[in-house]
């Protein structure tokens, strides 16, 4: 079944350039070789002016805003942290939807239901009673469930997330909080949505585009407790 997750912000990085030179099948080197030639312009084949020269990684591009000026002791304040971090989350989605639009699509939410283990279907559509159904999904169930697809006249796409995520180290004055998560691990369903009479499901939609997110490195750190099972 191909089905494409609702929302992947998952965290990517900026993909380094590699040059590589092939000495066997199996083997492989992440340098540049250069080699001088012998008589007659031939290669030695003892390759005793063989050089080799590190190629560096790409760096990522620099954030799209600029992060708030540290203060005097090279730290900002939790407030700047927040404040930046949702800075750049709406510019994301911004992005996101200009992607999108760009493609002649639009955004399209659509609440739908999930679906119970023993009642997964075995094709992402399937009719019952002369309703058809699409599988969409395949998420949290304690979230609520609202498809996210874009699409164009009766065309309906399901997402499929390949940004590239950057991260922006930052110096946060204080200590960090402590997370809590939930202890035990949550269900994850497939959810579907009605078609309506003339709606179809198209090949699924990639969004290709950048986005930065922040890591925060506090001036104090202190051991957070486990969370309650």
């Amino acid at each position: 079944m191909r089905l494409s997750p609702w929302r992947s912000w998952a965290l990517l990085f900026a993909l380094g350039l590699v040059a590589c030179r092939t000495q066997t099948p199996a083997a492989v080197s992440n340098t540049a070789t250069t080699t001088d030639p012998g008589e007659d312009g031939a290669l030695e084949d003892d390759r005793r002016g063989e050089t080799t020269t590190p190629i560096e990684p790409a760096a990522p591009p620099p954030p799209p805003i600029a992060p708030p000026a540290a203060n005097a002791e090279g730290c900002i304040s939790p407030e700047q942290l927040s404040s930046y971090s949702e800075a750049l989350a709406q510019h994301a989605e911004r992005t996101r939807l200009d992607f999108i639009h760009e493609h002649g699509l639009q955004l399209v939410e659509r609440e739908g239901f999930f679906l119970s283990s023993e009642a997964e279907p075995k094709d992402d559509e399937y009719e019952v009673n002369g309703q058809r159904f699409a599988v969409v999904a395949y998420m949290d169930a304690t979230e609520k469930p609202l498809a996210q697809l874009v699409g164009a006249n009766a065309s309906l796409q399901v997402i499929e997330d390949r940004s590239r995520a950057h991260q922006v180290q930052l110096r946060v004055c204080g200590v960090n909080p402590c997370a809590y998560g939930r202890g035990a691990r949550p269900q994850v369903l497939h959810l579907a949505i009605r078609l309506g009479p003339k709606e179809h499901m198209g090949e699924p939609f990639v969004l290709d585009y950048d986005h930065w997110w922040v890591f925060a490195d506090y001036t104090q750190y202190r051991q957070c407790a486990k969370p309650p099972p």
